[in-house]
């Protein structure tokens, strides 16, 4: 009671100042915003007075964004919609608790109005993320999740992965694919330096609800080509599940993870200088179907096409572009397979994507030579270069006039893809 009582008299001493000279006290409709929400969030707090108190927050949260847009009032701002919206069940995850999406999309439009004029934060993208799952988009929330993970400080990213990850299984409901699961886990895997983060993957309530997609996932993971860290991924999350589903694990009985290991490929050179590239001259290029193409490294192609490829692909913003990728994929496993490949998406896509890495460098470069410097000499502008490591820039792919992104710092990644996505809308 004590509580109720400190916030009540927040909110009159706000209130009596705020009505003295509102202009002068744009600060306090900030502040009772907050004492509004937190009065709102009592247990003790009739269910009638939760929503009108919810309802005057948002009224105060609206008159201070419209003074001074702050990234902290409008993500309250969201948060506030999402409750309304999602009333009385405002703990539960998904659409499937949202009664009114109208509130969905104001919070949108102010998130929206935010980004465009403060850029970027971690606690926007996470907002958004959020906001567009209750909308029941996942794809969207999960590239918002993304991009919030990248802005975060790896160690305190814990939510963000949490919730990161239960829109990626949502989508793997949806489209019985889970690829992007292990690769994203990799990824945070790869950031965080630790495996206990699978150890909270989900939050507490939706643990259950997902242990069937949980152990589907981990047969898909049988039969995929897994690197050394993504075994011990998928290990860890095994002794997760079958602690905690044990009776599930007595039926399916999942054995130990092997890994792949990529070296067992070997390109022969030879079969590269005999194989002569079927380069189509711009002028010449009747078949271009797609925006672009990403020649990668077989090491990263998972990490890239997860990151990467699904940025380009998403709407993120109200004005966002987006791009259309070749629709196949490199085959790696001989040098032949992989020549065909690569030069049918090049032919087929107005610009090709090179992410320069270390082990590109070491296996793939030496077969793709002659086709990605014989192309550039017939279509000079046809490549643009990410580099992902800090790797030697190649003197015959080195071209003043060619674009580069830099994406060995990955705060400043989101800022790479934006001018990547400029790039790619040049002619």
């Amino acid at each position: 009671m004590k509580i109720k009582k400190y916030l009540d008299d927040a909110a009159a001493i706000l209130s009596f100042s705020i009505t003295q000279n509102p202009r002068l006290h744009l600060l306090a409709f900030s502040t009772r915003m907050n004492v509004y929400f937190e009065m709102s969030s009592l247990k003790s707090c009739p269910i009638d007075t939760k929503t009108y108190l919810l309802e005057k927050a948002l009224k105060d949260g609206e008159d201070s964004i419209k003074a001074k847009c702050s990234k902290g009032d409008v993500c309250k701002v969201a948060e506030i919609c999402q409750r309304l919206a999602k009333f009385p069940k405002v703990y539960v995850y998904g659409p499937e608790a949202v009664l009114n999406n109208e509130y969905l999309v104001v919070a949108l439009d102010y998130l929206n109005q935010c980004i465009r004029e403060k850029g970027q934060a971690y606690f926007t993208a996470f907002t958004m993320g959020t906001i567009y799952f209750d909308m029941g988009e996942f794809r969207t929330a999960t590239e918002w999740h993304k991009r919030a993970f990248l802005l975060s400080d790896y160690t305190l990213a814990k939510v963000n992965v949490r919730v990161l990850c239960l829109s990626i299984l949502r989508l793997c409901d949806e489209l019985k694919e889970y690829a992007e699961l292990i690769h994203a886990l990799t990824f945070i895997a790869n950031k965080v330096q630790d495996l206990h983060f699978l150890s909270n993957l989900l939050p507490k309530s939706p643990w259950r609800d997902y242990f069937g997609t949980l152990w589907e996932f981990l047969i898909f993971l049988k039969s995929f080509p897994l690197t050394t860290k993504q075994v011990q991924i998928a290990e860890y999350l095994k002794n997760i599940l079958c602690e905690k589903d044990p009776k599930t694990a007595r039926k399916v009985k999942i054995g130990q993870y092997n890994s792949f290991n990529i070296t067992d490929v070997v390109y022969a050179l030879g079969t590269a200088n005999l194989l002569l590239p079927a380069i189509e001259p711009e002028s010449e290029q009747t078949h271009v179907m797609y925006d672009y193409f990403v020649i990668m490294s077989q090491v990263n192609s998972g990490s890239n096409q997860c990151l990467l490829q699904h940025q380009l692909s998403t709407q993120m913003i109200d004005d966002d572009m987006t791009f259309k990728s070749y629709s196949g994929a490199i085959d790696f496993d001989s040098c032949s397979s992989l020549l065909k490949t690569t030069n049918d998406g090049i032919n087929k896509s107005r610009k090709t994507i090179l992410v320069l890495s270390n082990d590109f460098l070491t296996r793939e470069w030496c077969p793709l030579k002659r086709l990605i410097t014989e192309t550039l000499q017939r279509r000079p502008d046809f490549l643009l270069i990410i580099l992902l490591e800090h790797c030697e820039v190649l003197s015959e792919i080195y071209f003043e006039h060619l674009w580069y992104f830099d994406f060995t710092d990955d705060r400043k990644i989101l800022i790479e893809i934006q001018h990547l996505k400029l790039a790619l809308l040049a002619n």
